[in-house]
């Protein structure tokens, strides 16, 4: 996993999250004939599917994550988790007209959010200085097993965010949400 620091402490961009072997067992799936949940609130609206439950290859993918994720982010970040054995994931599948508006992720301390859409679409995350959304930080490009990782849990610092644009006609966008949970900083 490759961390590149956007925001010192707060907000990381995130390439090559899992091992080949494992990414490509991810995109193997047929997600689309996978069970799924059409998820509550404004993401009812605009048709996220979380996909539920999840097909084999996931159990492999959350061992990766409690076993070799978790330790190289509290290394890299100079952090520890307070429970990594608690780290989940979410798969989501989202439909063509959702569009996530500019945002917080309010009290949550840690997440990070994959890509798995193999369209060359720009159908990533953008992050903001603040809630008006007209000074980009960074928008992280939707490609297969990469990402953003962000340290949420400064209250008085929201990193809002949101979509540039809608998933378009014909497209479905894929991403894997994980939840790491409370942390605390660390002298490495």
């Amino acid at each position: 996993m490759q961390l590149t620091t956007v925001v010192p402490g707060r907000l990381y961009a995130v390439d090559q999250a899992v091992p080949d072997a494992l990414a490509h067992a991810v995109l193997a799936v047929n997600w689309t004939e996978e069970p799924y949940t059409i998820m509550g609130g404004e993401a009812a609206v605009h048709r996220r599917r979380r996909i539920d439950p999840a097909p084999p290859v996931t159990a492999e993918f959350e061992r990766y994550i409690r076993n070799t994720m978790v330790p190289e982010i509290e290394l890299a970040c100079e952090i520890k988790f307070d429970h990594p054995e608690q780290a989940f994931v979410q798969w989501w599948l989202d439909e063509p007209g959702f569009r996530a508006v500019v945002h917080h992720d309010g009290p949550l301390p840690s997440s990070m959010q994959l890509y798995w859409t193999q369209q060359h679409l720009d159908l990533g995350t953008t992050f903001y200085h603040d809630r008006s959304a007209t000074q980009p930080i960074q928008q992280f490009a939707s490609r297969p097993n990469s990402g953003y990782l962000m340290l949420n849990q400064q209250p008085e610092q929201l990193l809002w965010h949101d979509m540039q644009q809608a998933v378009p006609a014909g497209v479905l966008r894929l991403s894997s949400y994980i939840w790491f949970g409370p942390y605390s900083t660390r002298a490495i």
